[in-house]
């Protein structure tokens, strides 16, 4: 009997430190959704990029650069918090750098652009690199004769409290686009709602931090709190879908380790509607 209790005692134990083993995995992971739609003539393929937060991830950026190539994206959408105020803005600049002289690329902040105290000069350093930043404005992005609206929008930091997030959007247009909305907080999802947008990308809630799949989604996020409603994936809403990556950061001082969420980059497939 006490042999077969020390047994047991012996399995649980090597069982539960492989689950804490692989749910402190931090690798890399790609996570990919399609999304289709009438205005969507060829298929168009984006990468959005959340939460980098100055990350380094490989030696100048390179494990990071590796898999958005090996996706192969169209465009690139970083969607706030490249850029933070713990670690070295340069090893932001090492990602901005090298993604730019590669694929057509648009950014809106977050809120951690902001806690630098250098928001705006962060958002021109962007603007420099030949980056499109989106400020309560409308871009026209045309690939594989298909047309993206990309809309984005600054974080709540950067508005002065009596300014609504879209009171000063301009450039948006009527026509036979897909209306993108880039927005770093998803749980402003209700403001967003009120707007013709026909899909969403959101990052900020770092996929609620700790995840048990298939039980807990995430355990808490930034302006969320415990068990956070959009932590991480896919929110359908009548006619809008939101999208939220769970983000890359991983690497803060403070940091509480991710667990079963691994960083990663999202993939998504816009394609026609089948017939």
């Amino acid at each position: 009997m006490k042999f077969i209790t020390k047994m047991g005692i012996a399995v649980s134990t090597i069982g539960l430190a492989l689950f804490t083993a692989n749910g402190l995995n931090q690798k890399l992971v790609v996570k990919h959704y399609k999304y289709q739609h009438p205005n969507v003539k060829n298929s168009v393929r984006a990468a959005v990029i959340t939460d980098l937060h100055s990350n380094l991830i490989g030696e100048d950026q390179t494990d990071l650069m590796s898999l958005i190539d090996n996706q192969f994206p169209d465009v690139v959408f970083l969607v706030g918090d490249i850029v933070d105020e713990k670690l070295p803005q340069s090893q932001a600049e090492l990602f901005l750098n090298q993604i730019v002289v590669k694929y057509p690329t648009y950014y809106v902040t977050g809120n951690h652009e902001s806690y630098t105290k250098r928001g705006e000069q962060v958002k021109q350093m962007i603007e420099a690199k030949g980056i499109e930043v989106l400020a309560q404005e409308s871009s026209l992005f045309t690939y594989n004769e298909t047309t993206l609206q990309i809309t984005g929008i600054d974080d709540p930091t950067f508005l002065p409290p009596d300014i609504a997030l879209f009171e000063a959007m301009h450039n948006h247009q009527s026509g036979p686009y897909v209306n993108v909305l880039l927005a770093h907080r998803p749980e402003l999802i209700e403001d967003y709602l009120a707007y013709p947008f026909d899909i969403i990308f959101s990052g900020h809630a770092h996929g609620g931090q700790w995840r048990i799949p298939g039980l807990i989604n995430g355990l808490y996020a930034p302006h969320q709190g415990l068990f956070p409603k959009y932590a991480g994936g896919e929110y359908n809403f009548n006619h809008t879908k939101l999208i939220v990556s769970r983000g890359l950061e991983n690497q803060k001082l403070d940091h509480i380790p991710r667990f079963y969420n691994r960083p990663e980059v999202v993939i998504v497939d816009f394609l026609p509607m089948e017939e």
